[in-house]
């Protein structure tokens, strides 16, 4: 009977697990009414991570560059690109058009048939003057796990009559800039086979960790009319010859700076279809990489490359902790934001980026990165958040006080420069590393990775001055890091801030905890009470010298120069009430209805605080001025004070649609500002990926009750927000194999028993071989 019941125990399993279809998501054919987000990245999650830019970085710039790839970094060396520019030229006859000057949409697919691409849509409404009515969809399958990707066209004839002499041009300029000089910096195009090649560009000596950079045709057989390996600008440049006449040279080889491949492809259109050609790139270490790549693409064949595609992103999303309520845009949303967050991360270092837009430098701000990863551990994606915290015990920190530097950079985890001190990492790391310890079954074996750095984190709250900061913690410039004046540029001295103070009795609450499973184990026994002492001169300190009573709210700061409660109402001070720390809950409660009523802006959204002149017209603004006036909400102000009114007991639904309803194109996560009069998004540091996605998907989560609030109390009491358990890979196995072997064993038995009743028929012989058997089983 048991053996017969595994068939349906695994068809059981996998109905439960992994029978969930994707809701797909409708991209309209014509220009969209929200904007496009103007970067993304783009990771293979092993090895692989492209930059992909839009035609301008905010709306007060004109189109600059053709839409595209823009950077192809590998674990190599992550500080170093083998591209600067991927996209492609058109022609219709005579007529030709850059895409930066072709409105465009670009979006996440999360599709069935698309699932996990990245899809720029040039429409036929908005086809430049001269174009006839014909749509190109570019399509960039990152394959998760493999060493290339592939694009793929799609030029779709929306009008009633054929459209003949069209001719695309991709070409990809490689980037020489890190190369030594005198470094071999060359291309050739490399025949493979009948019918196949392949254009290889060498950037640099393999001796010296050069890279090889190719790319071809996705097919064993080349469908392109002309090719051109040349430089990047002048007449020998694929761009200028396409843009001249249209055709290529067939130059073969060259040898000079930024070598840049190019393919035509000469194409009639039939009336209303579509026509689709796929390329593909790849960078190895050396030439023959290159070549087994090419052909295991070929031998793919492409379809199954694509349906693989679509497999593992599926898998990987089956994989989280979904509410079961979601559907239509909240669960594409949800979807799409863990995606971006996956993509956020460096697959090898492990740092989670703030933002794709250049303008942010590529930095892994630490008090961002670290709310990012107790998203993902909520979200059920543990390895993601060991692996970032594993770093975060190893990163370099500042030498005058031990703490962790505001800004890493994402792809060496190097330090870089920005407003400091910011002390909210520091509570914020014993934070989540005490959620992932327990989000790991209480796993002693992390926690003894982490102790060192655990231990001189606690050490930083324990060795200051105390009695001199009337019980805070140190001062800085916390999370909205204005070390100067937005319109004076006149610098600010750092102040005791109620987010940072807050997250830093969190911490040190979370350290308590931490060390009381250290003491259980014989490791400083008298360190939990003193850690926890330390968290307690904290809280009374915020609730004796913040607590405004008189005006029903706390401060944001504690000014260190006035020696005064700063009282200018501030949205992350609601970090008192989701963090636990308030256990007054008339206060809790008067505070976030002051919240509420003051800095409600744009429907249901929250501002940082009245007046916030960011964005608008601060000295500081990265993009120009971007917002009609100011005093802009934010998202992660909306879902910080939606986490203080769940534990009030409030619903916020219309919290969580205003984040839907404020996406880009494709209900893509934006980033920072929301403008409160028009609905835009400020596309300078768009998508800021924690600020919108990361804070979307871990509200969804504590609102069904799948993951717990960022309140290390709650976790202590496992009440009504315990997330469900999971049974972890070991078990399960240990589970099969023990059934397996109960099987085995049970039908042993069955016919050693059989055996047994016959013994006195059989020889002697036979009758001491079944007592041994009988023996060993019983062993």
């Amino acid at each position: 009977p048991l053996a017969r019941m595994w068939p349906a125990v695994f068809f059981l399993t996998w109905l439960l697990c992994g029978a969930e279809a994707l809701h797909p998501t409708s991209h309209p054919a014509s220009v969209p009414a929200k904007d496009t987000i103007p970067s993304m990245f783009l990771s293979n999650w092993k090895n692989l991570v492209l930059t992909w830019l839009g035609p301008r970085d905010n709306r007060n710039e004109a189109p600059k560059r053709n839409p595209g790839i823009v950077a192809y970094r590998t674990s190599s060396n992550w500080s170093r690109s083998s591209i600067t520019e991927d996209s492609f030229l058109l022609r219709v006859g005579p007529n030709g058009v850059n895409p930066r000057d072709w409105p465009a949409n670009a979006a996440l697919d999360v599709s069935t048939e698309g699932l996990g691409a990245w899809v720029e849509h040039f429409p036929a409404s908005a086809r430049p003057p001269g174009i006839p009515e014909i749509s190109i969809s570019r399509t960039v399958w990152v394959v998760p796990y493999e060493d290339f990707y592939l694009v793929e066209y799609a030029l779709h004839n929306a009008g009633a009559a054929r459209v003949d002499d069209v001719q695309i041009l991709d070409y990809v300029i490689t980037d020489d800039s890190s190369v030594p000089p005198g470094g071999d910096i060359s291309a050739r195009r490399t025949q493979v086979q009948e019918g196949a090649a392949v254009f290889v560009a060498t950037l640099g000596d393999e001796e010296e960790g050069g890279v090889q950079m190719g790319m071809g045709m996705a097919h064993a057989y080349g469908v392109y009319s002309s090719f051109q390996v040349g430089p990047s600008q002048g007449e020998d440049s694929a761009l200028q010859q396409f843009q001249d006449t249209g055709v290529l040279h067939n130059n073969e080889s060259y040898e000079g700076p930024n070598p840049t491949l190019g393919m035509v492809f000469s194409l009639s259109l039939d009336p209303r279809t579509t026509y689709t050609i796929t390329v593909f790139r790849t960078t190895c270490d050396d030439r023959a990489a290159v070549l087994r790549i090419a052909r295991s693409i070929w031998d793919g064949p492409l379809s199954s490359w694509l349906a693989e595609s679509r497999l593992r992103v599926t898998k990987w999303l089956d994989y989280a902790r979904t509410p079961e309520d979601l559907e239509g845009d909240a669960l594409d949303l949800y979807r799409i934001s863990l995606l971006t967050t996956k993509h956020s991360q460096n697959p090898t270092v492990g740092t989670f980026v703030a933002s794709f837009h250049p303008s942010y430098g590529g930095k892994t701000w630490s008090r961002d990165a670290l709310f990012s990863c107790m998203i993902m551990d909520a979200a059920g994606y543990h390895e993601e958040a060991e692996m970032f915290l594993i770093w975060m015990s190893e990163a370099v920190l500042r030498e005058d006080d031990s703490a962790f530097h505001t800004c890493y950079d994402h792809w060496t985890g190097k330090w870089v420069g920005f407003v400091e001190p910011q002390f909210d990492p520091m509570g914020a790391f014993l934070l989540a590393t005490y959620h992932h310890f327990l989000q790991r079954k209480s796993d002693i074996l992390f926690l003894e990775k982490v102790r060192s750095r655990v231990r001189s984190v606690e050490d930083f709250f324990l060795n200051d001055d105390s009695e001199g900061q009337m019980g805070f913690g140190r001062p800085d410039y916390s999370i909205w890091e204005e070390s100067s004046d937005h319109h004076s540029g006149l610098p600010k001295a750092t102040s005791y801030f109620a987010f940072s103070q807050s997250l830093a009795w969190a911490g040190l609450y979370s350290a308590f905890r931490m060390e009381e499973t250290l003491e259980e184990r014989g490791d400083q026994k008298a360190r939990p009470s003193v850690v926890r002492k330390r968290a307690d001169m904290i809280q009374s300190a915020i609730e004796k010298h913040l607590w405004m009573e008189d005006r029903g709210y706390y401060a944001r700061f504690f000014n260190t120069t006035t020696n005064t409660p700063d009282p200018v109402l501030d949205a992350a001070t609601t970090a008192t009430v989701f963090l636990g720390l308030v256990d007054n809950e008339d206060r809790a409660r008067s505070h976030v209805n002051h919240v509420v009523a003051n800095l409600t802006r744009g429907g249901a959204g929250i501002a940082r605080y009245w007046g916030d002149p960011y964005f608008y017209d601060s000295r500081w603004n990265p993009g120009g001025q971007e917002l009609t006036e100011p005093t802009a909400p934010w998202g992660v102000t909306t879902m910080f004070t939606a986490w203080a009114e769940m534990r009030l007991g409030s619903d916020v639904s219309d919290r969580l649609q205003w984040m839907i309803d404020r996406t880009a194109y494709g209900l893509m996560p934006v980033g920072e500002a929301i403008d409160a009069v028009t609905g835009n998004f400020v596309m300078t540091a768009t998508p800021d990926v924690y600020e919108h996605a990361g804070v979307y998907v871990w509200t969804h989560l504590m609102r069904a009750g799948l993951a717990w609030p960022p309140d290390p109390t709650r976790w202590d009491q496992k009440k009504d927000h315990d997330p469900p358990d999971e049974i972890p890979t070991e078990i399960i196995v240990t589970v099969v194999v023990c059934s397996v072997l109960l099987l085995v064993l049970c039908t042993t038995g069955v016919v050693w028993n059989r055996k047994k009743k016959g013994a006195r028929r059989r020889s002697s012989r036979r009758q001491s071989w079944t007592a041994g058997k009988d023996e060993l089983l019983l062993q």
